[in-house]
């Protein structure tokens, strides 16, 4: 029993939150990008064909990029306030028309807790990494609630074997 015991204990962050240390000086952002693929359109593509990438591809973003240049990045949002909801139509309107320029980024290096706490101040749901002026990745706050999930059945599991192990 005590062996099993001795694992369950896990060192807290200094930081004064209480928060496990696996989540705050775990992993960084750029090893949750992992090796996802990267889904890119053009400024010029319609609206339309953009959303078809990401209904495809099962996701929420695709990055806008022409010439290897990063330009903007088109959410699932920005489809629904920016197209639909202002009467664009999205088979001829240009994805340009309606991304988000101003693309917040982090590096590869960045702990995951501190990317996402820049999703939260920026009220952001995706955030590209980049290394180098270089796009290598894209984080989502699913990303996060996986990562988090995964986390809390390891505990629930290992709070069971604790349990039968005590009874």
């Amino acid at each position: 029993m005590s062996a099993l015991v001795k694992c369950w204990v896990r060192r807290r962050a200094d930081d004064g939150t209480g928060r496990d240390e696996a989540m705050t000086t775990g992993r960084t952002l750029g090893q949750m990008c992992g090796k996802k693929d990267l889904w890119v359109v053009g400024p010029n593509s319609t609206i339309a064909a953009a959303a078809q990438v990401m209904r495809d591809n099962r996701v929420g973003a695709v990055l806008v990029s022409e010439d290897g240049r990063l330009n903007g990045i088109l959410s699932e949002r920005d489809v629904t306030y920016r197209a639909v909801a202002a009467g664009l139509d999205p088979n001829i309107t240009a994805v340009s028309e309606v991304m988000t320029r101003k693309v917040i980024t982090a590096g590869p290096e960045t702990r995951a807790v501190n990317g996402l706490q820049q999703m939260a101040e920026n009220q952001i749901r995706h955030l590209p990494v980049t290394d180098g002026g270089t796009v290598i990745g894209i984080v989502s706050l699913r990303d996060f609630l996986t990562e988090e999930l995964a986390q809390v059945q390891d505990e629930i599991s290992f709070e069971g074997a604790v349990a039968e192990e005590l009874w």
